[in-house]
């Protein structure tokens, strides 16, 4: 067998209107090795030098390229950075939510300014997601916007959270060893000594009412543990549990 290997032609890359630190040059190469042809890579390129410059206040950067190749053998591309003003960090404006909810939102934002600017539905979709984990199962939020006004700076965006669900009923299906009754008791109050097992595989009891409380990624996961160490304690270690929900408005 015989392999017949072409080297191809140089890619150099070259930057001007501003000073790139080595490791986003680092970034820069490393992106290009994995794309398959030109335009993603450069797309790639001036998307990290975009986002370097935001993170460092340049939230107005301007990034554009030009290839000059000598010839077939290289090809020389040039990266010309504008960078416009500087500004500070920006602050956030959430509009449609309360006091609290708005600082929890603040909160759940740990992504840069060049990170949201790259990617603002990335983010939209991120502030649904931990709305619905909380039991805002029908929150929703506008893509933020970047605002400057003079020399401030600040992202923008609306959230409609929506009405926070609660657990009013349990159900259980696979369950054979343990009652209904008893496996609710467990997610509400914890899981409990091992009980005798000529109580533990008596006929299901009718369900009780039980407090509302937020239906929460946290809480699932909680409910779920309970139940499994219930269930570990008659020696059920290969248990499998799948959770799933339904809600109504």
């Amino acid at each position: 067998m015989e392999y017949e290997i072409s080297k191809g032609p140089e890619i150099l890359l070259e930057y001007t209107g501003a000073e790139v630190p080595k490791k986003v040059k680092d970034d820069i190469r490393q992106i290009w090795l994995d794309s398959l042809t030109e335009a993603p890579a450069l797309r790639g390129a001036e998307s990290r030098l975009q986002k370097h410059f935001r993170d460092d206040g340049y939230l107005k950067v301007k990034v554009t390229h030009r290839e000059e190749s000598p010839s077939e053998d290289t090809h020389r591309f040039v990266f010309n950075i504008e960078l416009g003003s500087k500004y500070k960090d920006p602050d956030w404006q959430i509009q449609g939510v309360d006091k609290d909810m708005m600082e929890q939102i603040r909160d759940d934002i740990h992504e840069s300014a060049g990170e949201v600017l790259a990617a603002p539905d990335d983010f939209r979709k991120r502030v649904e997601q931990n709305l619905q984990k909380k039991g805002y199962l029908t929150a929703e939020a506008t893509a933020p916007e970047l605002v400057i006004e003079g020399e401030i700076s600040h992202f923008t965006m609306r959230v409609n959270p929506g009405a926070q669900y609660m657990v009013g009923k349990l159900e259980f299906s696979g369950n054979t060893f343990f009652n209904a009754a008893h496996l609710q008791r467990v997610v509400t109050l914890g899981a409990t000594e091992v009980i005798p097992k000529d109580q533990a595989g008596r006929p299901p009891e009718a369900e009780k009412p039980l407090e509302p409380f937020p239906f929460t990624s946290t809480w699932i996961d909680t409910a779920r543990q309970r139940i499994s160490a219930e269930y570990w304690q008659q020696g059920y270690n290969d248990l499998k549990i799948s959770p799933s929900s339904s809600w109504e408005r």
